[in-house]
């Protein structure tokens, strides 16, 4: 009988060992789960301000000519649907991001036919300054800006200054010399991308 009641005093004692068990790892999760939470939701803003902080474009596929649309800094234009695009986000304090289309499936960065090009106001008023150009208004969208005509190296370029918020935007062409010398110049397709230029307001 001895031997029988140890057995159900060691049950009993297992049974209340298990039960603080139990009792000590609740009484934990409650005090550290909403510290988790409160840890999450302190989180979140700072994913929040980074996803805003991440640029939003999109091409808009048309029939014969393909939209692309920038609603970070607030623009769209269009660009032939055979024609690729190219964004670059640069690190440079001055440039905040280029867009670049040429025909074909890759964009050149080094003689785009249209550029796109926004920028602090002080890197686009010092850099036409010293150019050997010819300047006139113009306007983008209803924007007034300038339209600077000039050639670097050879080779004919085109760009366009306006306002865009606290920066200012280039809109520009570059031609290039071919293999056989020959110019190939997109001015054509640089106005009507200028006519299809719109500022999202």
């Amino acid at each position: 009988m001895k031997k029988q009641h140890s057995i159900v005093s060691i049950f009993i004692l297992i049974i209340i060992v298990l039960l603080s068990v139990v009792a000590a790892s609740i009484f934990v999760y409650s005090k550290i789960k909403p510290n988790t939470k409160t840890t999450e939701t302190e989180q979140k803003p700072e994913k929040e301000d980074s996803m805003e902080e991440q640029m939003v474009s999109t091409i808009i596929e048309g029939e014969e000519y393909n939209t692309y649309r920038n609603e970070e800094y607030g623009f769209e234009f269009q660009f032939p649907k055979d024609w690729s695009i190219k964004e670059e986000v640069s690190g440079n304090y001055y440039s905040k991001i280029t867009v670049f289309s040429s025909p074909g499936t890759i964009a050149s960065t080094l003689s785009p036919a249209i550029l796109v090009n926004v920028v602090l106001p002080e890197f686009a008023d010092n850099t036409f300054n010293s150019l050997n150009k010819i300047s006139s208004s113009i306007e983008v969208d209803g924007v007034k800006g300038i339209k600077y005509e000039y050639e670097y190296g050879g080779v004919p370029e085109i760009a366009t200054v306006v306002s865009l918020s606290k920066y200012k935007i280039i809109l520009g062409t570059i031609g290039v010399r071919t293999i056989n010398n020959k110019l190939d110049f997109h001015e054509k397709e640089y106005y009507n991308f200028l006519n299809s230029f719109k500022f999202l307001r």
